[in-house]
């Protein structure tokens, strides 16, 4: 299992029917080069990709949406990970979409919460995608 996994195994274990988990972190790594960007975020480049299961099979996801952002450091990029588990995939890749469109990058620097991490699963204590406020990555 990937690091990513593990850590949102620990806190989550795995996702309902009909779960989403989102995930955010600041990367980077020497020599890091963003691939051909497929969309913009944020008014920025950005690579969006949709695979089945990825590193969210091992939560019992149906599907993986990633999305890169490079950020004003080189080298240095956002990644968003959501992990979706059927049904209804189209409204929840909607939900993801949404929260996309919501991204806002100032400075290059991640405020707010360090990581956010929620999926619908009323009664467990996490939020779903939906609710998530307007991002503000400054």
């Amino acid at each position: 299992m990937t690091a990513p996994g593990r850590l949102a195994a620990a806190l989550v274990g795995s996702l309902p029917p009909g779960g989403v988990l989102v995930r955010w972190e600041a990367a980077g790594f020497p020599t890091f080069h963003l691939p051909k960007p497929n969309t913009t975020i944020a008014g920025r480049p950005a690579v969006q990709t949709k695979t089945s299961g990825g590193w969210c099979a091992s939560l019992g996801a149906t599907e993986t949406i990633t999305v890169l952002i490079p950020r004003d450091t080189p080298d240095n990029w956002y990644q968003m990970d959501a992990c979706l588990r059927a049904p209804n995939l189209p409204h929840q890749e909607a939900q993801i979409s949404t929260m996309l469109r919501t991204v806002h990058i100032a400075k290059g620097d991640l405020v707010g919460p360090r990581a956010l991490v929620g999926h619908a699963a009323p009664g467990r204590g996490v939020m779903n995608p939906a609710a998530l406020p307007t991002m503000y990555l400054v």
